[in-house]
């Protein structure tokens, strides 16, 4: 638990408030998050959402690993994971 209070006291003190779920702006509606509706974007495969279940399983623990996050051009913001974390079962 060491990682997220870290984490939250860094983000508290550059102005960031953190929520680990999705999160709208004024006037854009649940509905809208559909990869349907958007061009290259896809919905994960059942082995993707897998790996992201047990990842917002363990980030709701307060479990988190050193991340890396780009801008591309290209492909926009992309998040390198930098290290592991413990398994949980």
């Amino acid at each position: 638990m060491a990682h997220s209070k870290k984490l939250s006291e860094v983000l508290k003190k550059i102005k960031i408030n953190f929520n680990d779920d999705l999160v709208y702006n004024d006037g854009v509606e649940p509905y809208m998050n559909n990869c349907l509706i958007e061009n290259n974007i896809y919905e994960l495969n059942e082995k993707n959402k897998a790996v992201f279940n047990k990842f917002k399983q363990q980030s709701k623990l307060g479990l988190y690993t050193s991340v890396e996050i780009t801008h591309d051009k290209d492909q926009g913001y992309m998040v390198k994971v930098l290290g592991s974390i413990k398994k949980i079962p």
